[in-house]
């Protein structure tokens, strides 16, 4: 068997057989690794406390027909306040869902390597149940996950005849933006009048977003991950960007998030206590 090493964050675990632990790794250098850490469970194993969830390790494996095989690992960084704050482990749950979800194995991606790292990082020192921020640091995530990916929304012209007059004046004679998941971004006034378009004809995937909600929005696509903190954004305005970006990345890599499902409903659960 050949062996190769790995810089790599461990997103998922679950036990395999009595004493044996499956561990999906995301890597720098080789992107997605499905492994095995035999005897990881026993008391005495050499990797006790090296392989848990957001651990950052440098890894040793031997190539194996269905898993590698985990032979060496040594923590570079923890990031154990994650597992100490039930909504912190859940949101981070949602970026390990989508990175499993989208990524191929043994295909690297260093810039997402390095957004997954510094997400879960930020995360990691935020405050017990900072909801706002949790909602920031995912929509920075999303965002730049899409660009990285090549499926950015068009939010600078209309995405159906690709004029750049995109804003509408609704009825209130103020500047509001129409977004389609489905349709992959921004909709004109003609677009939407030519094709006798309403947000109720096109489903639940409409966003109306005010010239306020808009503009928050465009600074997730454009600031660095330092600076997205020094924007003042509402709960609200956080609340409807994290629901339009992952039900556009849910739609257009077609996948079906259920961690944002059930971040939802114990949101709800909470607010209704």
């Amino acid at each position: 068997m050949s062996t190769y090493k790995a810089k790599a964050i461990v997103i998922k675990t679950y036990r395999f057989g009595e004493a044996d632990k499956i561990v999906k790794l995301f890597s720098l250098e080789h992107g997605i690794i499905n492994s095995i850490a035999k005897g990881a469970f026993n008391i005495k194993s050499k990797f006790l406390g090296r392989l848990e969830l957001y651990n950052i390790i440098d890894a040793e494996l031997s190539t194996g027909r269905n898993f590698d095989i985990i032979t060496q690992a040594e923590i570079i960084e923890t990031f154990q306040n994650i597992s100490l704050d039930f909504l912190k482990f859940n949101y981070a749950q949602i970026l390990s869902e989508l990175i499993l979800k989208t990524q191929s194995e043994k295909s690297p991606s260093g810039k997402l390597f390095k957004l997954f790292y510094f997400s879960v990082k930020k995360l990691n020192l935020l405050k017990e149940s900072d909801l706002l921020n949790f909602k920031i640091i995912l929509i920075f995530f999303l965002s730049n996950f899409l660009k990285i990916m090549g499926y950015l929304p068009l939010i600078k012209s209309c995405s159906l005849c690709g004029k750049s007059n995109i804003e509408i004046i609704n009825k209130y004679s103020r500047k509001v933006y129409v977004f389609s998941v489905r349709f992959g971004g921004l909709l004109c006034e003609e677009c939407l009048s030519k094709y006798s378009l309403k947000p109720n004809e096109l489903g639940g995937d409409v966003f109306v977003f005010k010239k306020e909600e808009f503009e928050v929005l465009e600074n997730f696509f454009t600031h660095k991950f330092e600076d997205i903190f020094s924007i003042e954004i509402l709960n609200k305005t956080a609340d409807k960007l994290f629901k339009m970006l992952t039900q556009y990345t849910s739609f257009h890599f077609d996948i079906n998030l259920g961690s944002v499902n059930y971040i939802k409903n114990i949101q709800d659960k909470i607010v209704n206590l």
